[in-house]
């Protein structure tokens, strides 16, 4: 982690730092380690390079902001996404992940089947789908949720949590 952190320092400092794909990529690094505030700083300097709006940036950003719990922030940023792609899926589904994530799981339930009535193959609202039913003790929609997205990601980044809930949500709602 710090060797890469170092690298694309080494790289900003021959120049990079004008190129707005080294920032983007020093993002990255940061958003995988954890590190919110540091992967938006990144980003923020990436997107002030584009001369157009780049959408991978400004969902990364969102992102942080929603790991960060600062909502109204990563809403901000999601209505400006909106506001130049309107059926941008993975701002809509990290606008349904806001809700889910104040525990407002009926209106997320709502908005990710909103993502998913455009491409009924965007695997995690059907995995974060999986999770508000749990919450809503609605296991047996929650285990099909989850068997969903194996479905569409069998080797996906949640497939072992997918596949254990699954078979836990079908035990409890027997």
């Amino acid at each position: 982690f710090l060797g890469a952190i170092s690298t694309m320092r080494q790289a900003l400092e021959k120049g990079g730092e004008r190129e707005w794909v080294a920032w983007f990529n020093l993002g990255n690094i940061y958003q995988n380690r954890g590190m919110y505030y540091e992967s938006i700083q990144a980003y923020r300097v990436a997107h002030g390079l584009t001369t157009e709006p780049n959408l991978d940036i400004l969902v990364n950003i969102s992102s942080g902001y929603i790991f960060l719990g600062q909502y109204d922030e990563a809403q901000e940023t999601l209505s400006y996404i909106l506001s130049i792609e309107p059926q941008e899926l993975r701002a809509l589904h990290n606008e349904a992940m806001i809700l889910h994530l104040q525990r407002e799981y009926d209106k997320a339930l709502l908005a990710y089947d909103a993502v998913l009535a455009i491409d009924s193959s965007f695997a995690q609202s059907h995995f974060n789908k999986g999770h508000a039913f749990t919450a809503l003790k609605r296991f047996r929609e929650g285990a099909a949720a989850y068997e969903r997205y194996l479905q569409i990601e069998p080797d996906g980044p949640y497939a072992t949590r997918a596949k254990t809930r699954a078979e836990a949500l079908r035990k409890e709602g027997n």
